[in-house]
């Protein structure tokens, strides 16, 4: 019969992008680890696998941290089960929120969860063993400590 040839998946990315943007091959292996690990999330939560992926870089962007600072000052910070594809940096943020809270172990019982179930809803209680309403509560305190200017 016909030899099978095993699939490979690739990253390609250029040397000036490796330059100016420090942390860019975490932030690509993290996508394509999520495609692995949580296919449905990364389908139907794109966000969710953006803000994955720029929390595992560990830094955060200047641009964004701004957005972040202004939206913090005037109490305007979406409930996680809200966000669309414009809130990466919430999506980072929540990422960010769940480590501090439960370490990188907190991080890995999350994405377990979404492995089952796809969206944060009945995720984060599996992960958890607290309500979405409960998360978003502590999610939203811990945002406002963190990200309110001095």
């Amino acid at each position: 019969g016909p030899t099978m040839v095993p699939s490979r998946e690739r990253v390609v990315m250029s040397l000036e992008s490796l330059d100016q943007r420090p942390g860019l091959i975490v932030h690509e292996l993290t996508h394509a680890f999520a495609l692995e690990i949580v296919p449905a999330t990364s389908r139907r939560m794109p966000v969710l696998i953006e803000g994955l992926a720029q929390h595992q870089r560990g830094a955060w962007d200047a641009q964004e941290l701004t957005v972040i600072r202004a939206d913090v000052a005037v109490q305007a910070i979406p409930s996680v089960a809200d966000l669309d594809d414009t809130d990466r940096h919430w999506a980072h943020a929540m990422f960010d929120f769940v480590a501090e809270q439960n370490g990188e172990e907190g991080v890995r019982r999350l994405l377990f969860a979404l492995r089952v179930h796809s969206t944060l809803a009945p995720a984060v209680p599996m992960a958890f063993g607290e309500t979405l309403a409960q998360f978003d509560d502590a999610c939203r305190r811990y945002l406002t400590n963190r990200f309110s200017q001095p």
